[in-house]
């Protein structure tokens, strides 16, 4: 499986991809300004058929 969140392409491509890409950069530009890290540990995975569903994340904010 790849480690890329993905929003389709072709006949099948996802009609909220713009706003979804909005939402997630708006996210990732606030948590990286509040200066949150992800810990060490590997974080694990769900088993799920077409997703991945992480367990867990341990963040670090300085």
């Amino acid at each position: 499986m790849s480690d890329v969140m993905t929003f389709g392409q072709g006949r099948h491509r996802c009609i909220g991809e713009t706003l979804g890409i909005a939402q997630l950069t708006a996210m990732m530009r606030a948590i990286v300004e509040l200066g949150i890290r992800p810990a060490a540990k590997a974080m694990t995975y769900q088993s799920r058929i077409g997703h991945r569903w992480p367990d867990e994340m341990i963040v670090k904010i300085k």
